[in-house]
């Protein structure tokens, strides 16, 4: 993994985490990786406290925007990114597949 793409995944966790934080309806954050493991360059975690059994509108929403977030935000670097390398993460592959699924 080059520097550029650490980078890159850092920022693309970033935001991730940054958006948990800040809402209100998420689960805590537990831990933010940049370290390539399987097909994903980096993951962002969070811990329940307590079981889910179901979920709330809100909370839903909540985890949709948490998704979405590197991906709405991150387009200018998304489009650097291509210019530059000519690929893209599987992060951004996959966010707005899986945000897709949660709505």
């Amino acid at each position: 993994m080059t520097d550029e793409d650490k980078k890159f995944t850092a920022w693309h966790e970033a935001g991730h985490a940054l958006v948990n934080v800040m809402l209100e309806h998420t689960h805590p954050l537990h831990k933010v990786t940049i370290i390539p493991r399987g097909q994903s360059l980096g993951s962002t975690m969070y811990l329940p406290k307590d079981d889910i059994l179901n979920r709330k509108r809100k909370e839903m929403l909540d985890i949709i925007a948490v998704t979405m977030a590197p991906h709405r935000r991150g387009n200018h670097l998304r489009r650097h990114f291509h210019r530059r390398r000519g690929r893209h993460s599987a992060g951004h592959a996959n966010g707005p597949r899986d945000g897709h699924q949660w709505a």
